[in-house]
């Protein structure tokens, strides 16, 4: 009890936290306050740059809990000439294209001349394919879309490129 009194009363450097035991515990190998706070400094991640090892997990937002980095999300979002799905909904089929559950096509993409070719074949029928061109001209000429197969048509471009939508099955 002496010794606690003795402690309790001190005004110098009995209160600092290297003055102060603890026992080890887990993966804590310090003996007093001041060198655990030590420790634990040197081994927590740093809040900026830090290289984790292992399989960090994340606690909410994922679909899993394993998380991504930036380059399997870049990878995974620019990578468009595998199939990806989305459930039973829709399937990114290629660049430019979405494919729905029930069979419907709907693709897109930019045209830069006459003949257009879809991005993916359609299996049995064209139901539409509209375009637009990038042209300001006003001279009154139409566009229009000609010989529509299931591999793409032709397109009169006014000015030299344009945009088209077809949509199939």
């Amino acid at each position: 009890m002496e010794e606690a009194n003795t402690h309790i009363t001190a005004t110098s450097s009995a209160h600092t936290a290297s003055a102060i035991s603890i026992d080890a515990t887990g993966d804590i190998s310090a003996t007093n306050v001041q060198v655990a706070i030590e420790e634990l400094a040197s081994e927590k991640a740093a809040l900026d740059g830090a290289t984790f090892t292992g399989t960090p997990t994340a606690t909410q937002g994922t679909n899993t809990t394993q998380l991504a980095t930036m380059a399997a999300i870049i990878n995974a979002l620019s990578d468009y000439t595998t199939t990806a799905s989305l459930g039973s909904m829709i399937t990114v089929a290629s660049l430019g294209s979405i494919k729905f559950g029930n069979g419907l096509l709907v693709q897109g993409g930019a045209i830069t001349s006459n003949a257009v070719t879809f991005p993916v074949t359609f299996t049995s029928t064209v139901f539409t394919v509209v375009g637009s061109t990038l042209s300001t001209s006003t001279d009154g000429s139409a566009n229009n879309v000609s010989a529509i197969t299931l591999t793409g048509c032709t397109y009169k471009v006014l000015g030299s490129t344009g945009r088209f939508i077809a949509i199939g099955v």
